[in-house]
């Protein structure tokens, strides 16, 4: 029980969205002095995935981009103020739930959305709206539909 509440709690903590995939921040980090490169896994090596390698780990067994240890190191490195520069900051606020910044009153929207409201004048409305039923009254009644085609018979060939 104790290792499943450890995966979701560590599930959990990670509510950093970056600018770019993390195996990509990994190599651009990697030689700071704030990087820590893991132990090693703890799992017997026979049965991890031989095809997948996780660089941050230097082993066979997982992708790098699902590394849990990594994720968690590149949290905490956010938590003291680190790779601020690689934040994706609406993403990372609305993962978190917090509300989005409110853009500069400076900046143009970004879309305009036109909506019509109903009328205001209900004896206008009930007027339009009586003219709309005698409208489509007059077009059912008046309709003409469009002659069938003679078909040729064969006395009328020409």
């Amino acid at each position: 029980m104790k290792i499943e509440e450890e995966r979701s709690r560590s599930y959990e903590a990670i509510t950093t969205v970056f600018t770019e995939p993390i195996y990509r921040l990994l190599e651009k980090i990697k030689g700071e002095p704030y990087f820590v490169w893991p132990s090693k896994m703890m799992e017997d090596p026979a049965r991890r995935n031989q095809e997948w390698r996780c660089t941050y780990h230097r082993e066979k067994g997982h992708k790098t981009q699902n590394c849990r240890d990594l994720k968690r190191h590149l949290e905490d490195l956010v938590t003291v103020g680190h790779l601020q520069q690689w934040i994706d900051v609406e993403k990372t606020r609305a993962k978190q739930g917090q509300p989005l910044a409110p853009p500069p009153e400076d900046q143009a929207p970004r879309l305009v959305i036109n909506v019509i409201h109903g009328m205001t004048d209900p004896q206008r409305e009930n007027a339009l709206r009586g003219e709309i039923q005698r409208a489509t009254h007059l077009q059912q009644v008046m309709s003409v539909r469009p002659l069938l085609k003679k078909s040729r018979t064969e006395g009328n060939s020409s």
